[in-house]
């Protein structure tokens, strides 16, 4: 059987500092996958007996044999900052290549201790013990002797001023999404500014309250968000006041939320074809922000603002595709198949979306995913699929390299942007599930109270939707 493999990771910022050195800090309320300057560091688990990685209380935590893979090519030097997790026992990182020097042990949350690696490899592993746990605060690479690099973005948990400087860079290389928390001195009613990750926050007058992670804006008032970089569209996480309604002086803006209760959820709003350097949000009610997320290169939306979608929207890029002919679901004259999206080691590890061909292995064309079967995978197994219900997709090829792209939205009220650019492998389902015999045109009826499993074997219920084996046949419950 073709085993596929996911790893849950979520999609975090990253900071390009000056010189040679590439920063990455862990103080985003989404992290522990990040990527810039052609490095990329991944926190993970080694097994599913293990805890996973995870982002809490503006700390990114490591757990008992839990892993820091860190590529890219011309790796000669990497410090990892860290710190001790409360009351829980420390561990010592090791290294797959290379020779670490340990900076001692840390003793609490504040006392920051740094692990330096030196070799020279494409990849490091660094594994932690079996027995205890750390706060990972920083990873630097390549720094040179003597660079000065700017405060960390986390201070004791709460996050630290802004990055190092009064003004923004303009060598800055924004990541997509680039994400922006709360900064600065804590206060109620008064004009601040702070910069995170070169983005610049200016505010005639609001709150800064670090207890609970939000910046704000008065209402009357107006806060503006400037970068060196034309942003296309961004996002805003937080709350806002009942009846609240804002103006934009770039973009169009929509609120997300009518509910008659005096506070609303995520996101609160929604920017696009912004096309500026700066955009201001003049609000008539309180506005606060617990996460701002900034698109350079999209619009952060596709439909978000209509119909469907409510939820977050995420860019997702693919590295691998598979077309499988699904003899069971084509009929005379039509080729289904199902195109897997496959990235194993980025946060959301595949999509599967079902299209239909008139021609056998000729899939490109344009397809409407909200008529056709499809779902979307972001966990481990097929328990976590969601399922469209509105998407569309575009496939051409040029040679032998098709280009695949598309937005689906879930029932989950999620929008996933999805991207490909490659070659694509084509099996039949016999081939592909590794079966004993090929799936047949005509089944005897699924017998929802008998035994079934999904295609990694496991026994699956009678409210589960998506494609299931019983009695070495396949079949599809949507």
């Amino acid at each position: 059987m073709k085993k596929i493999f996911s790893i849950l990771a979520v999609v975090c910022f990253s900071m390009n500092i000056f010189a040679t050195a590439t920063v990455f800090d862990f103080n985003s309320a989404s992290c522990l996958s990040q990527t810039a300057d052609g490095f990329s560091v991944s926190l993970s688990q080694a097994g599913d007996k293990n805890t996973k990685p995870q982002f809490y209380n503006n700390e990114a935590r490591m757990y008992a044999n839990n892993t820091i893979t860190i590529s890219g090519e011309g790796l000669t030097k990497i410090e990892i900052i860290f710190t001790k997790q409360g009351t829980k026992g420390y561990a010592e990182l090791n290294a797959s290549t290379g020779t670490l020097t340990s900076g001692g042990t840390s003793t609490s949350n504040t006392d920051k201790k740094t692990d330096v690696w030196t070799g020279n490899a494409n990849s490091v592993v660094f594994t932690l013990g079996a027995s205890g746990q750390r706060i990972i605060r920083r990873v630097v690479i390549n720094r040179a002797e003597g660079e000065v690099l700017p405060d960390e973005g986390n201070e004791g948990g709460q996050g630290g001023g802004s990055n190092g400087t009064d003004t923004l860079r303009l060598d800055y290389n924004y990541s997509e999404p680039t994400i922006v928390t709360v900064q600065g001195e804590a206060g109620n009613n008064k004009a601040y500014s702070f910069i995170h990750n070169n983005i610049k926050i200016d505010c005639t007058k609001g709150a800064i309250d670090l207890e609970n992670n939000y910046f704000g804006c008065n209402a009357g008032e107006k806060i503006t968000f400037s970068a060196t970089k034309n942003i296309k569209g961004l996002t805003i996480n937080g709350f806002a006041k009942k009846d609240f309604s804002a103006t934009v002086n770039n973009g169009s803006i929509t609120y997300m939320s009518d509910s008659e209760d005096a506070v609303t959820g995520d996101p609160v709003l929604v920017i696009t074809d912004i096309d500026a350097k700066n955009v201001t949000i003049s609000c008539t009610k309180q506005l606060r922000c617990y996460s701002v997320k900034f698109y350079f290169e999209a619009n952060p939306t596709d439909t978000i603002a209509n119909g469907n979608g409510g939820g977050e929207v995420y860019f997702l890029s693919y590295d691998h595709a598979d077309a499988v002919y699904e003899t069971m679901f084509s009929e005379e004259g039509e080729y289904n198949y199902t195109i897997f999206l496959y990235n194993d080691t980025a946060d959301y590890p595949y999509i599967a979306l079902d299209v239909n061909a008139t021609e056998l292995q000729r899939i490109e064309g344009t397809h409407d995913l909200s008529s056709e079967y499809s779902y979307y995978q972001y966990d481990e197994g097929f328990y976590d699929c969601t399922f469209s219900t509105e998407g569309m997709m575009a496939i051409t090829k040029e040679g032998e390299k098709y280009t695949i792209s598309g937005y689906i939205t879930c029932d989950d009220n999620n929008t996933y942007n999805f991207t490909y650019s490659g070659s694509v492998s084509f099996y039949t389902d016999l081939e592909y599930y590794d079966d004993d015999q090929a799936i047949e045109t005509a089944y005897p009826p699924l017998n929802p109270s008998a035994n079934m499993h999904d295609i990694l074997g496991r026994p699956v219920g009678k409210g589960y939707r998506g494609i299931v084996i019983q009695d070495g046949k396949k079949y599809l419950v949507r």
